[in-house]
């Protein structure tokens, strides 16, 4: 088992800054916390726009106070998740140096989501210590949660949540335990849910979607194969569902249909910042291939194991090829 970990070692918030700049909003008091290096940590801070539409300028400034290089993710999540504008950025911050990320959200009103994501990608055997601080031009900080990332099931097919905002499946060389339930809490209130859906894959047929319509059927999205049984993620073009108004918990499947030739086979499902991913799991009449067994629900930081070297750098491989198409 990997149990390096990367501490977590403060969160500040900075003063306010000189007339014309952005306006500081604090998320808390320092916090300190663990982080598996061969994966990521996320830390969601939500953001109120108040009743009127107001477009808001996000900074972040992030610290390496000691350890190897790693690299950050600024994302505005939930304009990630409809594909609209510069909703993300990628930077690397080297020992000792710091690095920052800035862009613009869309006018909007409500809650919404900020996302930064940690990783330590040059040396996992190494801890890296590190602080941010950020900034807004207008909203008011709600608080923040972080997480790292649990893994659902480990062995092929690996399953694993991202907070409560994203999951991942990852399938290679045996076409096994193809189907998946992804478990989203509406609320009590009746509200829609933006999805995003990005998968690729090679000897199979097709890779299809369903979901709760609202009326006691289901809505089924269908990505096809081309004749050779591929399908390719293509960047900066994922496949957008809405699905619509409900309460309570409600059940995504996402199931593979394998060739005789199965290679692999990924998807990554992001979820809009009002609903929350609670679970994840197999079906029950599937047996997952070692590790962890397929029923997680929930989204408890560090659930789930960690994954085998082997497993941990062919899984890390896929989810990072995901993550730097998102632009």
């Amino acid at each position: 088992m990997l149990c390096q970990t990367l501490r977590f070692v403060s969160i500040c918030m900075l003063a306010a800054l000189a007339a014309g700049a952005l306006r500081a909003q604090s998320v808390g008091s320092p916090v300190t916390g663990t982080f598996n290096t061969n994966d990521w940590h996320t830390v969601r801070i939500d953001v109120d726009y108040g009743s009127t539409p107001q477009a808001i300028t996000a900074g972040v400034d992030v610290i390496s106070l000691s350890g190897p290089t790693f690299l950050f993710e600024w994302i505005d999540w939930d304009a990630y998740v409809l594909n609209q504008g510069s909703h993300i950025s990628v930077q690397q911050v080297m020992p000792g140096a710091n690095n920052t990320a800035q862009w613009t959200t869309p006018a909007r009103t409500g809650v919404h989501p900020l996302v930064l994501r940690l990783e330590n990608t040059i040396d996992p055997a190494m801890v890296v210590d590190y602080a941010f601080s950020m900034t807004l031009s207008g909203g008011n900080v709600l608080g923040y949660t972080q997480t790292d990332r649990p893994w659902v099931t480990s062995g092929f097919p690996v399953r694993s949540l991202e907070a409560d905002i994203a999951a991942t499946f990852i399938n290679w060389g045996v076409a096994n335990n193809t189907g998946t339930f992804v478990t989203l809490d509406f609320g009590p209130t009746p509200q829609s849910a933006d999805v995003r859906l990005e998968c690729s894959a090679q000897g199979v047929n097709d890779i299809v979607m369903r979901w709760p319509d609202g009326m006691g059927g289901r809505g089924a999205l269908f990505v096809d194969s081309d004749p050779g049984g591929n399908i390719y993620s293509v960047p900066g073009v994922p496949h957008l569902v809405t699905i619509p108004a409900q309460t309570g918990l409600a059940e995504v499947t996402i199931g593979i249909s394998p060739q005789a030739g199965f290679v692999y086979a990924d998807w990554n499902l992001c979820v809009s910042g009002n609903v929350r991913v609670v679970g994840m799991r197999a079906p029950a009449k599937q047996k997952d291939t070692g590790g962890v067994s397929g029923e997680q629900q929930g989204c408890t930081s560090g659930a789930g194991g960690s994954l085998p070297a082997t497993l941990a750098a062919v899984a890390g491989w896929a989810l990072a090829r995901r993550r730097r198409r998102m632009n």
